[in-house]
């Protein structure tokens, strides 16, 4: 969403931010915050959602995907192994594309935990949040006390006989209810929308800075990462079915075979095997970037 989008959104809690002198150096401050975040740490979290991203999906291949190849073996011995290995399964193609789309490593990303947990050391924010506090507090104050004032006022009117009930009645009602509390709410309400759109700012440029560094994995050397993911993921599948075939003529069930590939995934093999090609990958393509950049220098 783009910021004007933003002030839109939350135009109560804007009103209040620009009334406090705070939305110019709210937008460079978190800006300037987010903006020197050193690269390496996107790169990682890339590098980190890939690895989750691939080893999920293989679990997910080998429950639903074997699952059918086994049974279709079993029933039809006759096919020859490379049709099954030939096949697109549906599971692996989402995985590829995701994999190389750069607007779904982005918004994967922006909702990763260590994302989440960025800490900034800021002064203004932090003088910022006190003030809001404190208004927070005047508040509930001022809330205490109309509360007060309205059931003081509200039962120390003449009660109805025999349960009835008239328009004046609840005229009053009404009236009396929103003097004491719909200005106090209002109030609650706009510091929330002023906490969500900081919140949102920050989630903004948060995710303006992911696209940026990826942006140099993706669209300078794609095509060497698309090559390298998919040669990975065809790879570990043709293993993964040729296992499965050899554990098929010996006659073990697939439950059997099934919790033989999940320990694997699982294993600090796999995880060692899977991280070491996505970390050189990641490599070569930033030392490529780099050679670029020094030669582009030299012209």
């Amino acid at each position: 969403m783009e910021l004007k989008e933003l002030e839109q959104k939350y135009q109560a809690g804007v009103k209040i931010i620009r009334e406090r002198g705070y939305y110019p150096r709210l937008l460079d401050e978190a800006h300037y915050l987010i903006k020197y975040i050193d690269s390496h740490f996107f790169l990682e979290l890339f590098s980190e959602n890939l690895f989750c991203d691939i080893r999920g999906v293989f679990g997910s291949f080998v429950r639903q995907d074997l699952k059918k190849v086994y049974t279709d073996m079993k029933n039809n011995p006759t096919i020859p192994i490379g049709f099954y290995l030939e096949q697109k399964y549906m599971n692996l193609v989402i995985l590829q594309k995701c994999a190389s789309n750069i607007r779904y490593q982005v918004k994967s990303l922006i909702r990763l935990r260590k994302v989440k947990e960025l800490s900034f050391k800021s002064r203004f924010f932090t003088e910022v949040s006190r003030k809001m506090e404190g208004e927070i507090q005047e508040n509930y104050k001022l809330l205490e006390r109309n509360y007060k004032v309205y059931f003081r006022e509200r039962f120390s009117r003449k009660p109805s006989s025999e349960d009835k009930i008239s328009l004046k009645c609840v005229d009053e009602t009404a009236e009396l209810y929103d003097k004491q509390f719909l200005q106090v709410f209002n109030r609650f309400l706009s510091l929330s929308q002023a906490i969500n759109f900081v919140r949102e700012v920050f989630s903004h440029y948060l995710e303006i800075e992911i696209r940026n560094h990826l942006a140099t994995v993706f669209y300078e050397r794609q095509d060497k990462l698309e090559r390298v993911i998919d040669y990975f993921i065809n790879d570990l599948k043709r293993n993964f079915i040729h296992t499965m075939s050899r554990h098929l003529r010996k006659g073990r069930s697939f439950e059997w075979i099934r919790t033989g590939f999940q320990q694997f995934i699982d294993s600090e093999r796999f995880e060692m095997l899977l991280r070491r090609v996505i970390l050189q990958t990641l490599s070569i393509i930033r030392r490529n970037n780099s050679q670029n950049g020094i030669t582009n220098l030299k012209k």
